[in-house]
């Protein structure tokens, strides 16, 4: 995963930010071939909270509201797929809200 390459990288903060970026744009490239899977939306707010930490203020708190939002988005996606296993086993069809 390219966010843990920056973490894990050893060179200069651009360096680092550089790889946060491409995560982010890798991130959304995920989300774009599959909004309904969570991985996808885990990615990107993890992509995107460590991009944060590159900018500045008033760009981090808006990529701040976004790693909430996207991360908000999975646990959505992973209770309704929860929701909808629980429900096949106990032989009930249930779809979720």
């Amino acid at each position: 995963m390219y966010s843990d390459k920056a973490t894990l990288s050893t060179g200069n903060a651009g360096e680092q930010k550089k790889l946060c970026v491409e995560a982010e744009r890798f991130a959304r490239e995920a989300v774009r071939l599959n909004p309904d899977g969570f991985k996808g939306h885990v990615y990107l707010a993890i992509a995107v909270g460590k991009l944060a930490l590159y900018e500045g203020g008033k760009r981090k708190v808006e990529l701040s509201r976004e790693v909430k939002a996207e991360a908000e988005k999975a646990i959505a996606l992973i209770r309704r797929k929860t929701s909808l296993i629980t429900s096949s086993v106990s032989g009930t069809v249930r779809w979720p809200n």
